[in-house]
């Protein structure tokens, strides 16, 4: 992207003295727009961390953080501004497997689509159906059913009183 080296006091003159602690940065980092100086800076700070030959350094927990911060609102600027996809030469197979993921993602929807259809619409008209043709049947054998169990038990009282030896009174049945 043409960052360039030592472009540290750029950044210092343009946003302050102390933006390589990470709470300085936290505040100015929704401020930084320009995205070649902000990416000159982290090169020029990576370097400065490569060229001092100690990695024990640039692994800090303040350090990693603030390489984070700075990375992360790179990656926002190279969003906004367009120059992500410029950037990021992409290799034929990536581009097969996007596509492969696309096509995917295009069917599991389609599929999705088809199970709600067919839960929300096709099954409710399908019970529909059902309960107009059989489901009056159904009342009716129900009906029946119970006017059988009605008769069963009658039958069973009339049986028991028998089995007394009493006489049958069928109205107070």
């Amino acid at each position: 992207m043409g960052f360039q080296e030592k472009c540290g006091r750029a950044f210092v003159n343009g946003y302050g003295e102390n933006l390589y602690e990470v709470t300085e940065l936290k505040k100015i980092i929704g401020h930084i727009t320009d995205i070649m100086l902000l990416g000159s800076v982290i090169l020029t700070r990576s370097l400065y961390f490569h060229e001092c030959g100690d990695d024990r350094e640039i692994l800090a927990l303040e350090n990693r953080t603030w390489f984070v911060l700075a990375f992360r609102r790179l990656a926002e600027l190279a969003e906004i501004t367009g120059q992500v996809k410029n950037a990021v030469i992409l290799s034929p197979e990536v581009e097969k497997y996007k596509e492969t993921i696309q096509k995917l993602r295009t069917e599991l929807s389609m599929l999705f689509f088809r199970r709600d259809e067919l839960k929300y619409v096709e099954c409710p008209n399908i019970e529909m159906q059902y309960m107009l043709a059989i489901g009056g049947l159904e009342i009716k054998v129900y009906e029946l059913y119970c006017e059988s169990m009605r008769l069963k038990r009658g039958i069973e009282i009339i049986q028991a009183v028998k089995n007394r030896q009493e006489s049958i009174s069928i109205p107070k049945m």
